[in-house]
């Protein structure tokens, strides 16, 4: 049975996560940094926040650290991969509070991180589904 209101709550969550990306979209344009998307953000809303908010994250270290303007994402339901045109870290990436608060996001909903600096810069995502 469907709750009262269900279907215009639904659709204001994802006008929310809309917002959210075109948010993310106009303070990249801002940065001068191009987003390069292959494949789709989830449709769950937490996953898509958190995948969001680590786009987000990588769009300001590809500006600060790498001195890049190309942040490509590579998404599907289940994970993400982020990479930039950038130079290449000089050795591993030490995870500062940004990087530190998305792992812990991610570890709080299930999934897994992982931040790599060679050949270039990668972060990695997996959050599973959960099926009751």
């Amino acid at each position: 049975m469907e709750a009262a209101g269900g279907p215009a709550f639904d659709k204001e969550i994802r006008q929310v996560s809309s917002d959210e990306w075109e948010g993310l979209l106009a303070e990249s344009t801002a940065l001068g940094v191009k987003i390069t998307v292959i494949g789709h953000l989830p449709s769950d809303q937490s996953r898509q926040h958190i995948f969001i908010s680590a786009v987000r994250e990588c769009v300001t270290n590809c500006v600060r650290h790498a001195k890049g303007d190309e942040v490509t994402l590579n998404a599907g339901e289940e994970s993400l991969e982020v990479t930039n045109n950038g130079s290449v870290p000089a050795g591993e990436i030490r995870e500062g509070s940004g990087l530190t608060s998305l792992r812990l996001m991610v570890e709080k909903a299930g999934g897994r991180m992982r931040v790599e600096a060679f050949p270039r810069f990668r972060l990695m995502i997996q959050i599973n589904s959960c099926y009751e």
